[in-house]
């Protein structure tokens, strides 16, 4: 039986929250994830919690839905190459 990995052997992993979802606005917090290292940080980034997709962690909604996703796709891409790098 296999069991899911959550994070690369690699780079780890990173994934989005709202802080406090039930606000009329959200903080997006970020978690890095490699393997028992879990670290917390801001995005500096806020969301109303009705255009937050809870599943994809995305903006779904709202004037800067783009710009929003862009930054958190470049949190994602830097976290990551800079593991790499690192290693």
């Amino acid at each position: 039986m296999a069991v899911a990995k959550k994070y690369s052997n690699e780079t780890g992993s990173v994934n989005f929250r709202l802080k406090e979802p039930a606000k009329e606005i959200s903080r997006i917090m970020g978690r890095y994830s490699f393997k028992d290292l879990k670290v917390d940080f801001s995005t500096g980034l806020k969301v109303t919690p009705s255009n937050w997709d809870f599943d994809s962690k995305t903006v779904t909604s709202g004037g800067d839905k783009r710009e929003i996703n862009q930054k958190l796709a470049k949190f994602k891409t830097s976290i990551v190459d800079a593991h790499k790098n690192f290693n």
